[in-house]
């Protein structure tokens, strides 16, 4: 008996096809990152699939190499040829490189082990 493709996907390797069942794609999810395009607009980018939706947004150039690099990289991504994490790392240095990263807030988790690690208890913020 022969094994539906996506199971036989070697461990880390993309798993961006549809598993013929219903239609959904198995894709790593990534710590999520926010974009804000030329025009204003921002999205949250945490896979494979928001981060090829990100790349037809409006970037400062297009025609930059690491732009580049991402579309295809993420494309083939999605068509099973790339390891995600391959392609999620070019589209954050494309994005880093034109500008369009807004900066991270610290979690709360990281925001209670900096309270802890304080000699006082309490964050300095507060």
């Amino acid at each position: 008996m022969r094994l539906p493709f996506w199971p036989r996907l070697s461990p880390g390797f993309c798993g961006g096809r549809a598993n013929g069942s219903d239609g959904e794609f198995l894709m790593s999810r990534f710590l999520p990152l926010t974009i804000k395009f030329v025009d204003g607009s921002s999205m949250t980018v945490s896979s494979i699939a928001d981060a090829n939706r990100a790349l037809n947004g409006k970037w400062k150039n297009k025609n930059a190499r690491a732009y580049k690099a991402a579309v295809r990289l993420v494309d083939d991504a999605l068509n099973g040829i790339c390891r995600p994490a391959i392609a999620f790392a070019a589209f954050k240095n494309a994005a880093a490189q034109q500008g369009l990263l807004k900066p991270a807030k610290p979690s709360a988790a990281l925001a209670m082990l900096d309270e802890l690690a304080s000699p006082d208890g309490h964050s300095k913020a507060g």
